[in-house]
């Protein structure tokens, strides 16, 4: 049986597409839905080529890591393709749009950004700095900035739009 046709026999498997969907669910935020649908049927495509049977993960659990590795990939790509205007991290789902980019000179958005809960930790992660460089800069626990950062995106997210 040749790869196309096994791909258009998982197409027609309901329980496969609930697993690519449930795997690429968390990145409908950052990707539109026709990169989405491409990230699936390359993850697809990879795994049908790629899987072995006596291998200890089953081909769904395989499948879903696929397609979750794949929307990591073209959320980079759009990142380094310069679509992302602001480097706060977007699994907090802060990731604004051109029309708040053009709307808000950096001043104003540095403003908005001083009005929240530790800003300090906002502009340092805008800055490029890892949660582990802000956590020894201001002398706090990794997960304790992680959270304030969440928190803090989240407020900031509310005032901007």
């Amino acid at each position: 049986m040749s790869i196309e046709e096994k791909i258009d026999i998982a197409l027609k498997d309901q329980n496969i597409l609930n697993i690519m969907n449930k795997a690429a669910s968390t990145f409908h935020s950052q990707l539109d839905e026709d990169e989405i649908k491409t990230c699936k049927l390359n993850a697809l495509w990879k795994s049908i080529c790629n899987h072995k049977k006596n291998k200890a993960a089953k081909f769904t659990t395989y499948l879903f890591n696929g397609v979750r590795i794949e929307c990591i990939r073209e959320v980079k790509f759009k990142a380094k393709d310069g679509d992302v205007y602001l480097d706060f991290d977007k699994s907090y789902g802060f990731q604004p749009n051109r029309d708040y980019y053009t709307a808000i000179s950096q001043t104003d958005l540095l403003d908005v950004i001083s009005k929240c809960p530790d800003s300090n930790l906002l502009i340092d992660r805008a800055k490029g700095h890892t949660i582990k460089e802000i956590s020894e800069r201001h002398g706090r626990n990794r997960e304790t900035v992680r959270r304030k950062l969440k928190n803090s995106t989240k407020v900031l997210r509310r005032k901007l739009s």
